[in-house]
Formats: C-alpha cells, sequence, structure tokens
C-alpha cells in the first residue's frame, strides 16, 4: 500500500471504483455502475401533483418514473407558514404548481426520491444557498482566529439574494479565491434560473457532477500527493474539469495516467483490502480484532483481545486495546460506508479516565469522516451507541444480493460485481493466456448476464490477443458459483473465491 495520501481511480468501461488512501491506508472505496442514473444533488424544476395534509407533504413530478417526496420540513417559507417549530406548520402550495427542488434520497422500492426546496449549489470553497440569508462555516475548521476571518469574508460576499457555508477547503484561503469560487457558483445558478424561465416543469435544471469529479471537486487540495487512473478518458477529463475551476491550474502536476502492466488496484495494494471487507474479522496490528457484522435494526462492532501481549495489566491491555480498535473502528465504517444505529462492544474498562479516552479517540477519528455522526458515553457494561449517518448503500450491499435459494438469509456477489472482477481479471492475466481457448463455467442465470454484458469485451480479446472465451451453463453450478477452465490444458486455472478470481498455479 503507497504510504503517500492519494486518489486511485479504477475503469472498467462498465463499472468505476475510486479509492481514497490517507497516509497509506485505504480510508474510502466509492463503486459505481457507468449504466446506474443517480439523481442525489440533481436540481429540478417539478409541478406539485399532491398535497398531502396527513403526511404534511407534496409530491412534486419531475419527469421520472416516480413523483418526488417533499416534506414540510424541507420547504422553505415561501411554501409554508410555520408555527412552534419546522415540524409544525401549514402548508401554501397547490397542486399544479412549480417549483425548484433538489432531490437529497434517491428512488427506493416502491418510494420516489427525497427532496428538499432549500437549494445548495457546492463549489470548492463554498456552497451557495439561494434565496437563504445564512453564513455558515465547515465544522471541521476548529480554529477560533480563521473561522472569525471566514466568516468576515462571507459576510462581505454574501447579499440578500443567496446564503454561503465555507467548506473545510476554504482554510487559509484568500478572499479573491473565495470570490472566484462564488463568482462560479453564481454564474452556475443564473443558468439555471435562465433555462427555467424557457422551460415548463418538469425539467432538470442541473445535474449533479459525475462520481469522478465530485471526488476531485471535494477531496483533491494540497494534502493529495497524486491522482492515479488508468483511464485515459478519465485522465483528460479531470485536467479539463481543473482548467475550468479557480484555484485548481496548480493541481495538475499531481494527475497521472496508470502505464504499469500490473493493474492499477493491484500495483497499490487497493484490490487485497477490497477483498478484506467481505469479512466481519478485522485484525488489528496487536493480535486483537474486531468483528462487524451488520443486522436489519443496527450494526454492531465486537471488540476482542486476541493475542494482545498478556505483559501488561488488564485494564491497561483493555485500554490499550480499546484506543487501537477506536481507530479502526472510525476507517471500517467510512471505508465500508455503514451508517445509522451502531453499537460498540468495547473490552470492560474500570477506570473512568480510560472510558472518556477511548471515546475521544474515536470522536477524534470520527471527524475526518464527511459523514456526519454522534456518539455517546462508554456505558458500565462497556457499550458505545453511535449513529453515522448513511450517504448512500453500504459498499457490501453494493456489491452484494440477497440468495435467491435460502429464502435471502445469505448473501451472493452482485452479478455486475462478478462480471467486472471477471473483466479485471482477464485483461491482467490475458498475456499469459493467449492464443489459447478457455471456457466460464457457471449457472445459466450467470451465463446469460456475463454474456449479455462482456460479448463485446470477449471479442476484442479474441482480436488482440487471439483468445477464444466461450461462456457455458453448467447445471451443476448455482448461485455466483463460477470456474474458468482452459481447453487447451484440460484444467481448471482459476474459480471465484471469497469475492476474486486467483490464478491457480
Amino acid at each position: 500500500m503507497n504510504k503517500n495520501n492519494g486518489i486511485y481511480i479504477n475503469s472498467t468501461g462498465q463499472e468505476l471504483r475510486i479509492a481514497v488512501i490517507e497516509s497509506g491506508k485505504l480510508v474510502e472505496i466509492n463503486v459505481e455502475r457507468i449504466d446506474d442514473k443517480k439523481v442525489v444533488g440533481d436540481i429540478y424544476k417539478g409541478v406539485v401533483t399532491q398535497v398531502s395534509s396527513g403526511l404534511n407533504a407534496a409530491f412534486v413530478d419531475i419527469g421520472l418514473e416516480k413523483a418526488a417526496f417533499l416534506p414540510l420540513t424541507e420547504m422553505i417559507s415561501k411554501y409554508a407558514d410555520f408555527e412552534k417549530n419546522v415540524d409544525s406548520g401549514k402548508l401554501k402550495l397547490e397542486s399544479g404548481q412549480e417549483i425548484f427542488i433538489q432531490i437529497t434520497k434517491s428512488p427506493l422500492g416502491k418510494k420516489g426520491p427525497r427532496a428538499t426546496s432549500f437549494i445548495s449549489i457546492p463549489g470548492r470553497y463554498l456552497v451557495l444557498m439561494p434565496g437563504r440569508k445564512f453564513i455558515g462555516i465547515s465544522k471541521k475548521i476548529k480554529d477560533r482566529n480563521e473561522k472569525k476571518r471566514l466568516k468576515k469574508i462571507g459576510n462581505k460576499l454574501q447579499n440578500e439574494k443567496f446564503g454561503l457555508i465555507l467548506r473545510t477547503e476554504s482554510k487559509f484561503r484568500t478572499e479573491m479565491e473565495i470570490a472566484e469560487d462564488l463568482k462560479d457558483l453564481k454564474s452556475s445558478w443564473k443558468e439555471m434560473e435562465k433555462a427555467a424561465k424557457n422551460h415548463s416543469a418538469p425539467y432538470l435544471l442541473h445535474k449533479e457532477e459525475e462520481p469522478v469529479i465530485k471526488i476531485i471537486r471535494d477531496l483533491f487540495n494540497s494534502t493529495i500527493d497524486e491522482v492515479v487512473t488508468d483511464s485515459k478518458e478519465i485522465y483528460r477529463k479531470i485536467l479539463s474539469y481543473l482548467k475550468t475551476r479557480s484555484g485548481s491550474k496548480q493541481l495538475k502536476d499531481k494527475i497521472t495516467y496508470h502505464r504499469e502492466e500490473i493493474p492499477l488496484f493491484e500495483y497499490y495494494g487497493i484490490e487485497d483490502e477490497i477483498a478484506k471487507l467481505f469479512s466481519p474479522y478485522v485484525e488489528l496490528s496487536s493480535g486483537a480484532y474486531i468483528i462487524i457484522e451488520e443486522t436489519e435494526a443496527l450494526i454492531s462492532i465486537d471488540v476482542n483481545s486476541g493475542k494482545s501481549p498478556s505483559n501488561l495489566s488488564p485494564e491497561d491491555m483493555a485500554y490499550n486495546t480499546n484506543i487501537a480498535a477506536a481507530r479502526e473502528i472510525a476507517r471500517q465504517l467510512r471505508l465500508r460506508n455503514t451508517g445509522g444505529l451502531i453499537v460498540i462492544d468495547f473490552i470492560d474498562m474500570q477506570q473512568y479516565d480510560h472510558k472518556k479516552a477511548v471515546k475521544a479517540e474515536l470522536d477524534r477519528q470520527l471527524a475526518k469522516d464527511k459523514a456526519s455522526y454522534i456518539t455517546s458515553p462508554i456505558s458500565d457494561f462497556g457499550l458505545l451507541e453511535m449513529t453515522r449517518k448513511r450517504t448512500g448503500p453500504s459498499i457490501l450491499k453494493s456489491l452484494q444480493r440477497k440468495c435467491p435459494y435460502c429464502q435471502s438469509s445469505g448473501f451472493l456477489f452482485a452479478e455486475h460485481f462478478i462480471t467486472s472482477s471477471l473483466q479485471r481479471w482477464l485483461r491482467s492475466i490475458s498475456n499469459k493466456i493467449q492464443n489459447k481457448s478457455i471456457q466460464i463455467r457457471c449457472s445459466k442465470e450467470l451465463a446469460n448476464f456475463i454474456s449479455y454484458h462482456l460479448d463485446g469485451f470477449f471479442h476484442k480479446l479474441s482480436r488482440t490477443d487471439n483468445l477464444s472465451i466461450e461462456v457455458v451453463e453448467d447445471s451443476t453450478m448455482y448461485g455466483d458459483d463460477l470456474k474458468i477452465w482452459s481447453i487447451n490444458d484440460n484444467q481448471e486455472i482459476s474459480n471465484w473465491e471469497g469475492g476474486v478470481l486467483p490464478v491457480k498455479d
């Protein structure tokens, strides 16, 4: 694993994976299907189709399959008269009324997307909030003098038409740099207003940046040592984006295109780290370990001493293990994108100062995460309860599916994850199996999925490496079982094991 801070972007054409490394450790992995239609962050001019006083909400047609759900708590005063608090008020919306809304949550099952009328447009240093009189400073900026300086800049730049949030990246930035970012954001908002005047609802006014650009916008700064991608298209896209953003041009020298024969994620040790995510066991350097288990109601995390050194007193051993576990738990929650209610069972400690220090260390590590969180003190039973805001499906839910053979009590790897892994594996080994004929053996369902999604890729390998690939249905195989067979050597050369395709000797 690289010891630097870096962003690493792997693309197969069907799947996009973005890894973030901090101080040599993988802390974030985003997996996106290229054909997935993301709507969170999109801004629409919609039309109200239904107002429900019982739900204290409105349904807004934005041109998608299902109407967006707009609750009272997400309505600006223009659309609601509030009484004692934001949860009680009177709706001022009517069916047929046009309204600007922004999507905050993707459609799920039978539910449409969730929306807000509090529009926010993120930039590199600022978030522009049209129609709101508000100046906010990122909670991650702790220095009082710097917060005071930024507040002064914000007040100077703000007017009655919009509010501002100064993001973490605004720290130590000059007024000119921040003003340039504001200029870009105001220009974007004017374009949306212009489009709204020229088009009737429903109409998409603004599309949120694609995942790569969003990561570059939010995370790429002077603390990042390198951004590496194995896609020429993405490489060019990032360079083009940096040219348009104020204060970003000096970062272009840190962008590199991966030319090594070893695949990008293998080269930097990221592939091995991803494979570990499918196990609930996480080992600590001391010999202790934690177990992370996800249920419908909550996430449970158990800290165990394992083979920790026995030359310490039980109290000191528990304290040292819990401190190390707190650091790793914060990393794992961010890495796995785990959200909701989380209960951590630390090793019992008797000293109050030790309990307080472990919680403080957990809070310090969680502060590095962009997702908001709340933690409780460690109880007399050694339990710490916390919540972490959901920012999308967990990494496991993104890469797995419920097993259809055991009444959904177990999980199988998702078909798209298998096909993307297969595609990466064939690329990495194609030079070793040139001029050969191989079979991919699997269930009928998986065979159909692979053939449909990778047929073009197989034809390309046939031309470039004279490699013949046949997908064969095997009635003895189920779920995510998959074997790769060499016809020339009449032997198995790989199979699907724990989310990876190893090469057999």
